[in-house]
């Protein structure tokens, strides 16, 4: 589900570096191109079936506010940064956005199900000394902005 959701990511965002390489000069400077290509090259070195790579996405998902904060500032540094906003814009970028934060906040929920289940197993004494973990779980648990629930929970010591 948020594989998908990453691949038409990478899919629409090769797609703007392809057409905006073959449009822009070769030594034309914009920072959310390169922005953009850091974002795919992260993309591509992810292993999803992996836990361990929660980290490498949170990294990826913050190349991904990098490059809408700079889109969505409307004082570009240079063309090419108006040239590639455009071509988000032509290929629904925003569209995509939206799936990848649907799809990331259903995983997130997934994952607190499956910790909460385990938890819920805990005998009493073992919820005690294991108390600074349970404050941590509640603190992802109850966090409502899906960015702040994927850093607290690749910062926890509960996965």
């Amino acid at each position: 589900m948020v594989t998908d959701a990453m691949e038409q990511l990478r899919q629409v965002f090769q797609l703007v570096i392809d057409e905006a390489e073959l449009i822009l000069p070769p030594n034309s400077k914009g920072h959310i191109l390169r922005e953009l290509k850091d974002f795919v090259a992260a993309l591509d070195t992810l292993d999803f079936d992996d836990s361990f790579e929660l980290n490498r996405l949170e990294d990826a998902l913050e190349e991904l506010e990098s490059i809408i904060s700079i889109a969505g500032s409307k004082e570009f540094e240079s063309e090419a940064d108006e040239v590639v906003v455009q071509l988000f814009i032509q290929h629904g970028v925003e569209d995509l956005e939206q799936i990848l934060e649907r799809n990331l906040e259903t995983t997130l929920k997934i994952v607190e199900q499956k910790v909460e289940k385990y938890m819920s197993t805990w005998s009493d004494s073992r919820l005690a000394r294991n108390a600074a973990m349970v404050k941590q779980f509640n603190d992802f648990k109850n966090e409502k902005d899906v960015y702040e629930k994927l850093d607290k929970l690749t910062n926890s010591d509960f996965i």
